[in-house]
């Protein structure tokens, strides 16, 4: 690391300075610019130049200004700077702004002579002066002339890796929203180019997995009413009814270490990596806009799994090296890499698709290696992205990984979209508008609940620009096929290009093709191989075969027309792309499952409407396969809109494919819904009722395998066909029933249904209602349902205001929190609301997620900080075990700190809890916030000091010196103030620092030697003791510390010194045996009574493996005996506690223990024949009372006549009633 004085006049180039202040230290250097001084360009001179001096590199930036003049200088302060790095024989790179580069007027001297003769002189004096367009060229060229320098230094030898080109070149590749994958090619002639980070719009995720790929339109009722976690068959339906609140997507990516982020087609999953790249490679401030817990500049990479699959790398790191080479032409240097992913939080590495890796093998072979890789790379944070469908839960879930997962958009989320996109996606002389895209959604159900889905929602986008929507999903995905496809029959067309082909080729072909190619990926998918995948070769061949049989050509010309075709398809179109080395798929895979449901749509019409085959051989199937269930979704509703009747595919899927539960119902019900209105109203009744039946036989059965399961894919399967048919009587008799059941699923589900069955405008009186249901797993769905549908309508604010303010149930109360900070987030009366509880409330959850949303909704707002202090004192009404009010202090300092540091009063309320809350915990926690968020304040670093030194309790000492030492990192300050109290203060204050240095210092080898030191030498017992006990928490696995307490326990001259040393032993050895070994000399040397009592008491421990591994039965049971056979009556009162500790340490395997052991034996020795009353009457009440509670297990009384003599003697002249009782007993 190096220091590195950057030098430039102050206010016209702040922002330079910023951008080149990062990209060093992301470099790892310290940077000195003039913002370490003052807020304006009057500095002292004197310290400037000394800071120049102690520098290694000085950096010049020189604009159109001269500078600040001091007084009695001639030159300014910045030509002074730059004089006194070149006399002094500094490094100098020097930055010049470009003649060319615009320039606002205001940042140019009026006149300018001095500082074009001081620019002239730099030009003259440096051949190699560096010119620069913008703050993003300049702090490219910074970067690329330090790293210059650093290797002409070797100063850390040759640094292979430039991560500054690599973000740019992230932020290159990246930045665009890949347009052409949703539109294809625009009627525009220049390439439309949309920013990525100005219209991504983040979505919720809920935390967990959800049992299966359900339709969008229900998944958010599921999600909030049915919860999104893993279940197990013990879970109870409560638990799994009510557990996880959604967040929003950036408040969670990233927060754990390793995580897991689920969603279905098209639900964002791979932009959202994307946009999370963006915002952490973006110059600048980029801490304002990334994601909040990948703040820090770590560096980002993304790995698409099944191109890391299909090149067959070794390892992640392998493949990152070669991935970062061949897509964005940045050279990785593997050392570099495995450096830095080494380093805390410095990197985080982007998984998408999991889903796409099919083979069994491959899968648990990338799954160990996540495995490998968090283990190996702990710094690091990873996020893996897959589909739900065929994700195993246990896999990940087992290897630490927390799973989440990614919810529809709500209209709110809609509305935001729109008028993002309509701002860069516009089209001259067109009316339509985002408003508009958004009124046509929402008058179409089917529409709301396609737009949920980030890739529809986007293609609506799109075809909206030029026409109007369908509602249909197949027939958006046609108009989206047709976007793709068309602009060969454009002004850029094939025509246009360097060849031409000898047959027109135009969107129907094209189409023709994808469909032959969709269809041999489903059928020639061999099971856990990649379904969305294709080699060149039998690409080739399905386009050759069509052109030869479509127009006659002989096969050296269709050969040579598809290879054509191909590159065009891949190139410019780009539906078809490459994946892996000559292996190509569909851009998205919903684009394989459109083109597969044509595919089988015009096959069936070849047929001449063979119902035989299209129910037995396509439906009958294939229906329970998850590969092709959105295929035949796609294709029932193409046939039904082609007139076809599909009462007889629904028939036989409902008739002729039983399941238990009855998977096959819920999928007929489903094709019926999907194809968009039912022909015959009276038959889609009776699947209704049909399927309402079966949910309420399954309602009661959801503990059995596949019934919860069902249960969603029913209630999907429900919300699809009710609203396109009159409700039957008996489906309401089925709601009925539901709603008078005593499980939480089944009133869960009747109010789902309810919901689902009704019009629009029924709807939102009926989730208003539900508000006030008893059943708590109802209202949080009907507050979802309220988000989902109406986001942002002031009445339904004040109406959930009313929830967090009124509602009995803390998780109900979270839930509508949680609801408002999305979607309601300055809703005034949410204040009132949490202040009317603020007082009462006594679920400390509860509490802990209203500081939360304050502080991220109400920051710098006074009503808001005074409702976080109110919130974190201790309630009077609780049970103090159940309040967990550490948490709840955490929470309000973490807060205060994060979104009150400037309110004086913040200070103020932390230093409160510092000095007088009871608990030490939260005392930590607040000395924490102070170290973190007012470091630099004097009246924070006294506070600080003074706790360190003197505090009474010992945890709060060692928590402000942890706090001291981690707060000023960069000069050691903190670590030399802690050093000096090791060595220099008051014995209390010594202790605590001695561990504090170990405890942070571990891997410095001359703070270990200081620890030894002061172990063997320092005067104080008690800093002797407290270096003893560092010794063994943090070296104790190295054979030399061992030796070393053996020392002290020997030679040290205080017992109690001694005591430490044995008792650390116990934790330090390796060897058991040796440890037993030298306790047992101990325990028959040491001068001591009460050290050989601990040297005894350790060897109990081991003998009990207390310290993590046991003995041999032969070494454990003569140590015992060392102890009851003890000359020392202290010695062999202890063995006798020791022996009731043993029996009492609830082994699984006591009798064999206990006889191995001797323990009864040694207990009734000492009972006879100890020369010692005391110590016999001990023995007797340990022996007896053991007995009275193990039996037999102990010692079988019967068998032997001494005993049983020794037993009634005992009945009748033991001096304590409870033993003669327990003997009694034993003998009745």
């Amino acid at each position: 690391m190096a220091r590195i004085y950057v030098s430039s006049t102050f206010s016209d180039l702040k922002e330079y300075r910023a951008q080149v202040s990062l990209a060093l230290r992301r470099l790892g250097h310290d940077d000195v610019a003039m913002e370490y001084y003052v807020a304006e360009d009057i500095r002292p001179l004197d310290r400037c130049l000394a800071d120049v001096d102690s520098c290694d590199v000085y950096v010049g930036i020189f604009a159109w200004r001269y500078g600040f003049v001091p007084a009695g200088q001639e030159l300014s302060i910045t030509e002074l700077e730059y004089q006194q790095a070149r006399d002094g024989g500094k490094t100098c790179l020097v930055f010049i702004l470009s003649d060319d580069a615009p320039w606002p007027r205001k940042h140019i001297d009026r006149e300018p002579d001095r500082i074009e003769r001081f620019r002239e002189e730099l030009a003259g004096e440096h051949r190699l002066v560096n010119t620069f367009e913008n703050a993003d060229d300049l702090a490219r060229k910074v970067n690329e002339a330090v790293i210059g320098w650093e290797r002409r230094s070797g100063l850390v030898g040759a640094r292979d890796t430039d991560w500054y080109a690599y973000r740019q070149a992230v932020l290159s590749r990246h930045r665009w929203v890949r347009l052409q994958v949703i539109a294809g090619a625009s009627k525009e002639r220049d390439p439309l180019r949309i920013p990525l980070t100005e219209v991504f719009e983040p979505q919720l995720v809920a935390p967990g997995v959800s049992g299966t790929e359900v339709p969008d339109e229900v998944r958010q009722y599921q999600q909030e009413i049915y919860g999104s976690r893993a279940t197990s068959s013990e879970d109870s339906d409560e638990e799994l009814l009510l557990t996880g609140n959604p967040e929003q997507v950036l408040d969670v990516i990233g927060r754990e270490r390793a995580q897991v982020v689920l969603g279905g087609p098209g639900s964002g999953k791979s932009t959202l990596l994307q946009y999370a790249m963006l915002r952490v490679c973006e110059p600048g401030d980029h801490d304002a806009t990334a994601p909040q817990h990948l703040r820090g500049a770590p560096i980002p990479f993304l790995v698409e799994l099944r191109s890391y699959v299909l090149q067959k790398d070794p390892d992640f790191l392998s493949h990152i090296v070669r991935r970062a080479e061949q897509y964005y032409a940045t050279v990785l240097d593997a050392r570099a890499l495995a450096e830095l992913l080494a380093e805390d939080q410095g990197a985080v590495i982007f998984f998408d698709g999991l889903d796409e890796v099919f083979d069994p093998d491959e899968r648990r072979r990338v799954v160990d290696q996540f495995q490998t890789f968090i283990d190996r790379y702990q710094g690091a944070r990873i996020v893996v992205t897959s589909r739900i469908a065929g994700y195993d839960r246990t896999g990940l879930g087992l290897a630490g990984f927390d799973q989440y997962t990614l919810m529809p958009l709500t209209l709110g989320h809609v509305r935001t979209f729109a008028e993002r996109w309509y701002r860069h996606y516009t089209l001259e002389g067109t009316e339509r508008t985002a408003q508009g895209l958004v009124q046509r959604i929402v008058e179409s159900p089917r529409l709301l609940d396609l737009a949920g889905n980030p890739l529809l929602l986007t293609m609506m986008a799109v075809i909206y620009k030029n026409r109007d929507l369908p509602n249909e999903r197949w027939r958006l995905y046609e108009r989206c096929g047709e976007t793709l496809l068309e602009d060969w029959e454009l002004s850029k067309g094939i025509e246009d290009e360097d060849f031409k082909l000898k047959v027109p080729i135009r969107t129907a072909q094209k189409s023709e093709i994808l469909q032959q190619v969709a269809m041999y990926m489903l059928e020639h998918n061999q099971s856990g191989t990649e379904l969305n995948a294709i080699a060149y070769a039998p690409l080739r061949d399905i386009v050759s075969q069509y052109l030869k049989e479509k127009y006659q050509l002989s096969p050296g010309e269709s050969e040579a027309i598809a290879v054509d075709i191909l590159r065009h398809l891949m190139e410019r179109t780009y539906v078809l792309a490459g994946i892996g080395e000559r292996v190509f798929g569909f851009v998205h895979r919903t684009f394989m499952e459109y083109f597969a449901a044509c595919r089988r749509l015009a096959q069936f019409n070849a047929r001449k409407a063979d119902f035989g085959w299209l129910t037995r051989e396509v439906f009958g199937a294939r229906w329970n396969t998850p590969e092709w269930e959105e295929v035949l979704l796609l294709l029932i509703a193409m046939l039904h809109d082609q007139g076809t009747p599909i009462h007889e595919v629904v028939d036989y899927l409902r008739t002729e494919c039983p399941t238990s539960p009855p998977f096959n119902l819920a999928f007929a019900a489903r094709c019926l819904g999907d194809a968009g209105d039912v022909k015959d109203p009276a038959y889609g009744q009776t699947v209704l009722a049909e399927l309402a039946r079966a949910i309420v036989e399954q309602s009661a059965l959801t503990r059995r395998t596949g019934a919860q399961e069902f249960m969603q894919a029913a209630l999907g399967a429900f919300a699809s066909l009710a609203p396109l048919v009159t409700i039957p009587a008996a489906v309401q008799e089925a709601i009925a029933e539901l709603d008078a059941a005593k499980t939480v699923a089944a009133r869960t589900a009747a109010w789902q249904m309810g919901f689902a069955m009704r019009s629009r405008k029924e709807r939102l009186a009926y989730a208003l209602t539900a508000l006030q249901d008893p059943q708590e797993a109802v209202r949080r769905g009907a507050i979802a349902a309220l988000e989902r549908e109406w986001p942002g309508r002031p009445d339904i604010g004040a109406a959930l205001a009313d929830v967090v303010k009124n509602d009995r149930q803390a998780r109900v109360r979270t839930t509508a929190l949680s609801t408002m900070q999305r979607s309601w987030r300055t809703e005034p009366a949410i204040l009132d609301a949490i202040a009317s509880r603020a007082d009462q409330e006594t679920a400390y959850t509860y509490v802990v997620r209203l500081i939360e949303y304050l502080a991220a909704n109400w920051h710098g707002n006074p009503t808001a900080f005074d409702l976080v202090v109110r919130l974190s004192r201790r309630p009077q009404r609780t049970i103090p075990y159940e309040y967990d009010h550490h948490s709840v202090i955490k929470a309000a300092v973490s807060a205060v700190t994060r979104a009150w540091r400037t309110d004086p009063r913040a200070f103020t309320s932390i230093r409160d809890i510092v000095e007088n809350d009871p608990d030490y915990r939260c005392r930590e926690a607040a000395i924490n916030a102070i170290a973190g968020g007012w470091a630099e304040n004097d009246q924070a670093w006294a506070l600080l000091r003074g706790h360190a030194i003197g505090a009474a309790s010992p945890s709060d000492r060692r928590a402000a010196m942890r706090a001291i030492v981690r707060s000023r990192p960069a000069d050691d300050e903190g670590l030399a103030f802690v050093r000096d109290t090791a060595l220099h203060g008051a014995p209390p204050a010594r202790v605590a620092a001695v561990g504090v240095l170990a405890e942070l210092r571990a891997s410095d080898p001359e703070m270990r030697a200081l620890i030894q030191d002061l172990a063997a030498a320092d005067a104080e017992p008690l800093v002797r003791n407290a270096a003893i006990d560092a010794l063994a928490s943090v070296w104790y696995q190295d054979p030399a510390t061992v030796d070393f307490l053996c020392g002290r326990a020997v030679d040290d001259h205080e017992p109690s010194v001694r005591e430490t040393a044995l008792e650390a032993i116990g934790w330090s050895a390796r060897g058991v045996s040796q440890a037993l070994a030298f306790l047992r000399s101990r325990l028959d040397k040491d001068r001591v009574s009460r050290t050989r009592v601990t040297a005894f008491k350790v060897i109990a421990q081991l003998a009990q493996g207390r310290y993590g591994s046991h003995p041999s039965t032969d070494l454990t049971r003569a140590a015992l005996g060392d102890g009851f056979r003890h000359r020392d009556v202290a010695v062999r009162r202890a063995a006798i506690g020791a022996a009731f500790d043993i029996l009492g340490y609830r082994y699984a395997d006591l009798g064999e223990r206990v006889r191995e052991f001797g323990i009864a034996e040694f207990l009734l020795d000492r009972a006879r024949h100890d020369d010692v009353a005391l110590v016999r009457d001990e023995a007797t009440s340990a022996v007896f009372g053991a007995a009275s509670m193990f039996g037999t297990a102990l010692i079988d009384w019967r068998a032997n006549p001494e005993d049983m003599k020794f037993l009634r003697h005992q009945a009748e002249t033991a001096p304590d009633p409870d033993v003669r009782d327990s003997i009694l007993r034993l003998i009745d």
